[in-house]
């Protein structure tokens, strides 16, 4: 999940690549709807801020009240220690922008 469509789009792109099944969300409500809709969520890969103040501990913590296990992933550009605690406290992995292939996949593969 990302607010910028370029990044939803690229993501998307990568994702299709290695042979997923993906559907992308520009906020808390289109992803929740993706769940309304019957999407089989295996994994959540969020950007830490998102519009109108959500972050996305606050997605993990929404999706996760429907899929309690769900693991996840938090992007961010953010350095602050208080975004490792935050990761942590929601079980998330925390990935830093720029984000490598190899670094995204390597999480992708160690949530599971």
């Amino acid at each position: 999940m990302d607010d910028e469509a370029q990044v939803r789009v690229g993501l998307e792109a990568l994702l299709h690549s290695w042979g997923c099944e993906v559907r992308t969300a520009e906020g808390l409500g289109d992803a929740l709807r993706c769940l309304d809709e019957g999407f089989a969520l295996q994994l959540l890969i969020t950007d830490y801020r998102l519009r109108d103040g959500i972050t996305g501990g606050d997605v993990i913590a929404a999706v996760r009240q429907r899929h309690p296990d769900m693991p996840a992933i938090i992007v961010t550009g953010d350095t602050d220690p208080q975004r490792i605690r935050e990761a942590a406290g929601h079980s998330a992995t925390l990935l830093h922008k720029p984000v490598s292939v190899a670094a995204l996949r390597e999480a992708m593969l160690g949530v599971r």
